[in-house]
């Protein structure tokens, strides 16, 4: 309910269904990335202002280091996550 009606008609269910807390997806996504990107690769993950801090959290966790970068204007949060 609260997705907007965009996604829902669009998206294949697959990527919209992120379990309990919406983030399954994004941190098997964070936690398989390390091992198909180059040393100082980054994986991007779009989220929510509400999420990323859990989404950050999680790739610290996976030997990440990650940051959120929001554009109000557009009210989008983006989880950047780089590996050494």
């Amino acid at each position: 309910a609260l997705l907007p009606h965009e996604a829902r008609d669009h998206e294949p269910t697959a990527t919209l269904d992120g379990g309990a807390d919406g983030l399954d997806l994004a941190r098997q996504v964070v936690a398989e990335s390390r091992d198909w990107l180059r040393p100082g690769g980054s994986v991007l993950v779009e989220t929510t202002d509400g999420q990323a801090p859990v989404l950050e959290r999680w790739a610290r966790e996976h030997g990440g280091e990650p940051r959120t970068i929001v554009d109000d204007d557009l009210d989008a949060a983006v989880v950047t996550t780089t590996y050494g």
